[in-house]
């Protein structure tokens, strides 16, 4: 069977440039994530205005079909 090699780093740099990565990320992880809440929220209002349209055709047409 084979061995595990061990690798080791003894350069902190590295860790150092990743957490100022991971904060510039995370801020413009919410700055998308509060776009999309505002397109969800306008998309959800115009849907629920093409379903109330919709049943308002809906029960016109019942309507006109009856007499």
């Amino acid at each position: 069977m084979a061995k595990a090699t061990n690798v080791s780093s003894d350069d902190e740099s590295d860790c150092a440039s990743d957490s100022d990565d991971d904060e510039s990320t995370k801020d413009e992880l919410n700055i998308m994530l509060e776009d999309c809440t505002q397109h969800f929220k306008e998309s959800r209002k115009e849907c629920k205005a093409l379903l109330k349209d919709k049943k308002t055709l809906i029960v016109q047409f019942y309507k006109s079909t009856r007499v």
